[in-house]
């Protein structure tokens, strides 16, 4: 199976399918970067892979030519977080099968209904509603892409779960259980870089609120300014200053390299994740379950309802709602609940969210499509995804 991947650039939250898939494939499998990684995401631990043996640069200009002809030549190609007009044209034209990748459409809270009719006959139905009747599909990286294709009338029926996949680890979860029953207090932790959308403001107002009424719970956040960001900076010293007014259950680490974040994960007992619609997807949801925590995330982030079964393998709040996450935490002060959220949370990364299983599945749904037929998964990733309700 020749197999090429064309997206913006690589990053670690594709890597490990991306090195999986080679492992397969050798050199029937490529991932074609139309850009290199610019210097604001280097400078916050991103790694330059251009030196992986699969990596074809295409803003290199001898490699036009030779991207083009794989693109034909592929028994498929899946392009997404990029859109050449030329590369889709041309794979168009063979019939062969083309599958697309994106996250949600809209991430600003707007009526469908109040987009401009020049938007929905232009951009909406140039890039996906065209390709309804032709041999292509969609791989959906948020739980709320069918929602918006639903209204575009687009891809009915071929919409399938798909996401990133950071590195996962085994871990013993009786251990990991056992060391964080030796906790004082319980350990709260959130991870994200210091940004307006992230809403810090809610995880830190509601374990304060929390600390007050005698509860034995702690925040630890890590995350920094990003890229010299005014607006950034303003939000990590807002964290900072409550930090200095509570300090007994608020720590703010800043940045942490990406080694001390699992093991500082690994012996938390609950990972709070308060971002709005704007976190496309929210890689740190897949870390933090893979480490087993017992996980509460906000109803608007475009994993949460990939990833959680709310109940089951974690707990989903209203978005933007404090006394919605308080009540959250609350639930999990109680261990045995607790301990039963961080088992399944775990137990879904084991079983079907590693990156490993991912890749199997996406061959397997090559291979399906391929042949006419659709997936064989009833959950998790290549599974068909339907609208959130």
């Amino acid at each position: 199976m020749k197999i090429v991947f064309i997206t913006n650039m690589m990053n670690h939250h594709q890597k490990p399918v991306a090195d999986y898939l080679y492992q397969k494939f050798g050199d029937n499998y490529h991932f074609v970067t139309t850009m290199p990684i610019p210097k604001k995401f280097l400078n916050v631990g991103y790694k330059n892979n251009d030196d992986c043996p699969y990596i074809i640069p295409l803003y290199e200009e001898k490699n036009k030519m030779l991207v083009e002809q794989m693109v034909v030549d592929a028994d498929v190609v899946i392009m997404g977080g990029t859109h050449i007009e030329t590369l889709i044209d041309l794979r168009v034209k063979t019939g062969r099968l083309l599958l697309f990748y994106s996250e949600r459409w809209h991430k600003r809270r707007r009526s469908y209904l109040a987009l401009p009719l020049r938007y929905l006959n232009g951009y909406v139905y140039h890039r996906f509603t065209r390709f309804n009747h032709l041999n292509t599909y969609l791989l959906c990286a948020s739980s709320f892409v069918p929602n918006d294709c639903r209204w575009a009338f687009a891809f009915k029926g071929k919409t399938y779960k798909w996401g990133y996949f950071p590195p996962f680890k085994e871990i013993d979860m009786d251990s990991v259980l056992k060391k964080r029953a030796e906790n004082d207090f319980v350990e709260l932790l959130y991870v994200a870089r210091s940004l307006k959308l992230k809403h810090p403001e809610l995880a830190i107002k509601a374990v304060q609120n929390l600390y007050k009424q005698g509860n034995k719970v702690r925040l630890t956040m890590i995350g920094g300014p990003f890229d010299g960001n005014k607006q950034s900076e303003k939000v990590f010293e807002y964290c900072k200053q409550q930090e200095k007014m509570t300090p007994d259950c608020l720590r703010v680490l800043g940045a942490v390299d990406n080694a001390s974040v699992r093991e500082i994960m690994l012996k938390s007992d609950v990972f709070v994740f308060t971002s709005d619609r704007n976190e496309g997807w929210g890689a740190s949801l897949n870390e933090a379950m893979s480490s087993g925590c017992a996980c509460i995330v906000s109803d608007a982030i475009g994993s949460s309802h990939f990833l959680i079964e709310d109940g089951v393998n974690g707990l989903l709040f209203k978005n933007k709602d404090v006394s919605s996450l308080a009540e959250k935490i609350l639930m999990t002060l109680n261990v045995d609940y607790r301990s039963k959220l961080s088992r399944n949370a775990y137990q879904t990364m084991l079983k079907e969210w590693q990156p490993n299983i991912a890749a199997e599945r996406l061959v397997n749904l090559i291979q399906q499509l391929s042949e006419g037929k659709d997936t064989i998964y009833k959950s998790g990733p290549c599974s068909k995804a339907y609208p959130v309700k």
